[in-house]
């Protein structure tokens, strides 16, 4: 189909392009007018890269609203003294990490750990019983049933929920604790870090984890779509009354078995309690070191995407809260949008139109190059990381349609354990996916 044929077939007027004209030639007379006028030769390219540079202006746009708003970000500094547990979920996890791990918490000053433990984690089991923390023992690979096996074992009115490979900064007990000094604050969440990273992989992982715009949402609506699960603080009395809604999630018909973190935060939210970002709550923790890990895990992150914003904006709650709305619309319309650029660009260069999707293309690398490059040069990282990062996000903006188009499947793409039936979800798959 050469570019008139598409254009009729979309219902419009194909443009006048150069070869069309019999160039060169005098300018072909309007209906009515009393002088020529021609047809500009640019006109053409103007209306084709119409779309691209609409969905650039879009994220042009909502980008530059997030960073003057997350200039008004400051975090709480207020003294707030309530006892903090933590519970932590152990699956086969390195004992040496989950042993500094443990160290780095018991510094802190918390009031109790609790660590719930696999059976067959005969390693971390042994650590934990060297340190004053109560040992939870489990035969499931069921992350969400060990969480509500922790928060319901301890007394303590905010209660951390931390993954077993997390080291803590010092401090980040009295940091957590400053916001619930409001009494509508339901969720705080950490900075996060990636914890002594010597891969590509670990790298783009820091670069990708997605904390950018948590500023903004805290200092415009004080609510969030994900207190991120790695360290996330909650209210004891919250998680108590979400607790049967949090295990029995489902979606499309199947039994929700990854996604707990931002499971808890739309029940935080949908319960009237706020969800906020504190940056000086640092912690660190083990990013993957393999492709097959890290894009394994990204795809796992895509699938909570738009499982929870589009059943967030189909459902309504997220309404309550106007900045997030904004920001969860705005999110969807920006990937999808980039899918329909790509398929329309392709489609511009096959019917013998390139010059628009090369340009596009060459505005897009460049840009990502230069955010790529302030990266790299400050982790001083070797000068290719520039191309691959580029690559790699490449790759993973079209990984989130993968997402989409598999979000109701649930599994752990980075661990894997024996399947596992859940007696309490009848009708649902069985389960035999690891925690993280």
């Amino acid at each position: 189909m050469r570019a008139a044929g598409m254009f009729e077939f979309l219902g419009g007027r194909a443009p006048l392009t150069v070869r069309d004209a019999n160039w060169p030639c005098p300018a072909v007379p309007s209906a009515g007018a009393s002088e020529d006028h021609a047809v500009p030769l640019s006109a053409p390219y103007l209306l084709t890269s119409a779309p691209p540079a609409a969905l650039a202006a879009l994220g042009w746009a909502v980008n530059t609203v997030h960073r003057r708003v997350g200039r008004r970000y400051r975090p709480v500094t207020a003294p707030y003294r309530r006892p903090l547990a933590v519970v932590s979920p152990v699956y086969r996890e390195d004992p040496l990490l989950f042993r500094r791990a443990l160290r780095s918490w018991l510094a802190d000053e918390v009031s109790e750990v609790v660590c719930v433990i696999h059976e067959d984690d005969r390693a971390c089991l042994d650590v934990a019983r060297r340190f004053p923390v109560r040992v939870l023992t489990t035969d499931r690979a069921d992350k969400r049933d060990a969480l509500r096996r922790g928060w319901q074992a301890v007394s303590a009115d905010l209660v951390a929920l931390v993954d077993s490979d997390v080291v803590w900064a010092p401090g980040v007990a009295d940091a957590v604790r400053a916001p619930f000094a409001d009494p509508r604050v339901g969720g705080v969440a950490t900075a996060q870090y990636a914890l002594d990273p010597d891969s590509f992989w670990e790298y783009a992982g820091e670069r990708f984890k997605g904390q950018g715009r948590l500023p903004a949402f805290t200092a415009a609506g004080r609510a969030m779509m994900c207190v991120i699960g790695r360290t996330g603080v909650y209210r004891r009395t919250v998680l108590t009354a979400v607790a049967d809604d949090f295990v029995n999630e489902s979606f499309l018909g199947r039994r929700c078995v990854v996604g707990d973190d931002t499971r808890l935060t739309e029940l935080t939210l949908r319960a009237g309690y706020r969800t906020v970002y504190q940056r000086t709550a640092r912690v660190w923790s083990r990013y993957p070191g393999t492709g097959r890990e890290f894009l394994g895990q990204r795809l796992r992150n895509a699938r909570n995407f738009w499982r929870v914003r589009l059943t967030a904006l189909v459902t309504g709650w997220v309404w309550r809260y106007p900045y997030l709305a904004f920001g969860t619309l705005t999110d969807v319309i920006s990937r999808g949008g980039f899918w329909l650029c790509e398929i329309y660009l392709v489609l511009l260069a096959v019917d013998g139109q390139p010059l628009v999707p090369a340009a596009v293309g060459a505005c897009y690398v460049l840009h990502r190059a230069v955010t790529a490059r302030t990266f790299v040069r400050r982790h001083a990282l070797p000068r290719w990381h520039v191309v691959a990062q580029i690559a790699i996000e490449l790759v993973l903006r079209n990984l989130d349609l993968v997402g989409l188009l598999t979000m109701r499947r649930q599994t752990w793409l980075t661990r894997h354990a024996p399947p596992i039936e859940d007696e309490n979800a009848e009708g649902f798959p069985r389960i035999g996916e690891a925690w993280r």
